[in-house]
């Protein structure tokens, strides 16, 4: 993606001025990005999206009036073109979970680097999501429910072998390379070169990325 031509639009909702103010700064200060507006409550934010719809919406999830989790709720149902980063100091799982469920496309943490923001920002205007260490397989499962328009590498989903679909899945059951040569009865290297292979064909950046890419596919699915 040529990012001198295409200006991602964003949106802010986060009821502390203070970061609020800072955040627009310096999302205005990237050339590619720009803010469209920063408000500080729900109400202010459902105001707003009726005369600018962003591509990419900051969310605190409290703020007040209209949480960040029912607001994004909300914007699923009705702007379902936008894309929800919930961002917030809360990170613990019932947090994130409720976020996935609600339609989020990620979830950040406040002390996240402003780096891994933007990141976070390109990512999910690239291809629809991003996540970290703290979705879990059954968390990224609800995203993926959730967010029918989530795909990664579709057309690569093919070209995968036999035996890499067999290393995809052990991958995910969170088994390690020498678990997976072990129960496949091959040596560490092959699985090293099979799970190599799997990085470049579904052009997964994470464990994460391959997880999404193996419950999209069909290839996994979480049991219980």
């Amino acid at each position: 993606m040529n990012r001198q031509l295409d200006t991602i639009q964003v949106g802010i909702a986060e009821d502390h001025p203070v970061y609020r103010k800072g955040l627009k700064n310096l999302l205005d200060s990237e050339k590619h990005l720009n803010v469209l507006f920063d408000v500080s409550n729900g109400t202010e934010l459902m105001e707003q999206l009726r005369y600018f719809q962003p591509q990419i919406l900051i969310i605190d999830v409290r703020i007040p009036f209209i949480d960040g989790i029912n607001a994004t709720k909300l914007i699923k149902q009705n702007y379902p073109e936008i894309c929800v980063i919930i961002n917030s100091n809360y990170c613990d799982q019932k947090t994130i979970h409720d976020a996935a469920a609600s339609g989020a496309r990620a979830f950040l943490s406040k002390k996240s680097e402003f780096t891994v923001l933007v990141d976070t920002i390109e990512n999910v205007y690239d291809i629809g999501y991003s996540f970290d260490s703290d979705f879990t397989p059954e968390l990224i499962t609800i995203c993926c429910k959730e967010n029918k328009s989530i795909t990664l590498a579709e057309a690569h989903a093919k070209s995968l072998s036999l035996r890499e679909v067999d290393v995809l899945k052990l991958i995910c059951d969170g088994l390690s390379s020498s678990q997976i040569a072990d129960v496949l009865c091959i040596s560490h290297r092959t699985v090293e070169n099979h799970r190599r292979n799997l990085f470049e064909k579904t052009k997964a950046k994470n464990m994460a990325d391959l997880t999404v890419f193996a419950i999209k596919m069909g290839f996994y699915s979480i049991q219980g």
